[in-house]
Parts: structure tokens; sequence; C-alpha cells
């Protein structure tokens, strides 16, 4: 008996959270609500709870590799995301190997700093250098403002109007598209995004909930799993805005002391 294939597949390159509420667990348990099989490469073993990240320990770089080219020979995925990539050298790696990949939808998650001001940074200026550099293959990158303004080594990006002119900066540099999340800027939830030169004002959505664990990888694997599926970028970039208000109205839940976390499975 012949075993069907499985149709849509994706994979998600980050670090771990011992609480699931972050990093490539909260990406898999994302993709896999919306209909995607996920595929997991971990980068780091991140000390981290929902009171924020305390250390980080970086995977080899030769075994990233090794699990990176796995995923992609026998996995076989339509879209990839990367998330924490912790050091330049698991950066360029990575970047070289999907570089001789067949395309697909690539997103990039840049995590260099957490959703709040209190969490330690999570990678070097050599880091930031490897996000930044220029990836005409990549679909889209999701930085932050606070990780804006280390991509672009500016000292910080909290009004709108700055928001609106880094992110075209971004985008002119990299030739991708560029998602800039404003929960550091007035107004806040009010996201641009950058497509074929132009700023996109987005709307600010309606959630109850503003300091939720793990909102930025949710976000960017919803985007991710309509890449998979086919959607354009700014059809898949509403989706993924909707389906994480959606979730923050209905999913929020205290798993630590900490701050809350979408928790995957749960009903209203």
């Amino acid at each position: 008996m012949t075993v069907p294939r499985a149709h849509a597949r994706a994979l998600v390159v980050g670090g771990t959270d011992p609480l699931g509420g972050a990093g490539v667990f909260a990406d898999a348990a994302t993709l896999a609500d919306l209909g995607v099989v996920p595929l997991v490469v971990v980068t780091a073993i991140v000390d981290q709870d929902s009171h924020g990240v305390r250390a980080v320990q970086p995977v080899d770089v030769d075994a990233v590799v090794a699990q990176f080219r796995r995923a992609l020979d026998d996995g076989a995925p339509g879209a990839v995301k990367l998330g924490a990539l912790v050091t330049a050298g698991i950066a360029d790696a990575v970047f070289d190997a999907l570089d001789g990949a067949q395309p697909m939808p690539r997103v990039v998650d840049p995590v260099l700093a957490g959703g709040t001001t209190d969490t330690p940074s999570m990678g070097s200026a050599d880091l930031a250098l490897a996000y930044a550099r220029p990836m005409p293959a990549t679909t889209l990158i999701t930085p932050n403002a606070p990780e804006l303004a280390r991509l672009l080594r500016v000292a910080r990006i909290d009004r709108a109007d700055a928001l609106d002119a880094a992110a075209l900066e971004l985008h002119r540099r990299t030739g991708a598209a560029v998602l800039a999340k404003a929960g550091h800027v007035e107004p806040a939830g009010a996201d641009r995004l950058v497509l074929a030169g132009r700023v996109q004002r987005l709307p600010v959505l309606d959630a109850p909930w503003r300091d939720v664990h793990g909102t930025g990888c949710h976000l960017g694997s919803a985007i991710l799993a309509r890449l998979a599926l086919g959607d354009p970028v700014d059809r898949a970039v509403d989706f993924g805005r909707r389906w994480l208000a959606d979730q923050m109205r209905d999913r929020v839940r205290a798993v630590g002391q900490g701050r809350p976390q979408i928790v995957h499975g749960t009903t209203p």
C-alpha cells in the first residue's frame, strides 16, 4: 500500500522554550493548527520562561546544518522561516545552505530582542549584520522596532515616522518585503508592511492582551503557513495578523508566573 504524501509542509528554524510559548515549539503548534506539517531545526537551547530569557546555548554549527539539510532533502518543505539564529556563524551557514536549495517562500524573523524591553539581547552586532545582508530571495522580514533599530544600527525607533522610514530602508537594503511590528511605537499595533517600495500602515487589530509571550513567533508562523499554502505576501500577512488577534482573544492563558502565552488546543 502506498502511503499518501503530506500536502503542505513548512520548515521552522530557531530556539527552544521550556514552556512552549515561543520558539520552534510555538512555531510547530501554529503550523499544525493551520493545516501545515511542521519540520523543525533547533539552533539553540534557550533558558527562558514566562519572565524572560536568562541564557542561550547555541547548537554546534555543523549540527544545525546537518538538521537543516535533512529537513530540506527529506522533508521537502514548501516554505521556511528563520527565527533565532543566535550567532553569526550559524546565520551564515544557514543562509548559505538555503541559497543552494530550491526556491520557496522565505520568512526571516530576526530574533535580536524580545517583545518586551526587559528581555536581554538575543544576538551580537555580527549577527545583526548577518540578518541584514542583501536577501533578494527572501520573501519577508518581520522585525519588531528594537530589532529594526539594531539591523539598521540606529539608537532607537519609537515614533511612527521613524518606523516608516526604517522599514523602507531595510526593504531597500535587503530586497525583501518588510513587516515592521509596531508594539514599541505609538499607536501600538499599527504595523507597517513594505512591498515594492511602498509603505502601508496596517490597521490596529482589536485584542485584549498586549504583553503576551511569543506573539512574534506565532505571527511569523501563521504567515508562513499561508505562504506554504500559496497565498501572496499581503494576503498571508493580513491572515496572520487577524489570526493572532483571534488567538489573543481566545487562547491566552497563564502557564508560568510571569507573562501569559497562547496555549494551543484550548477553547474559548
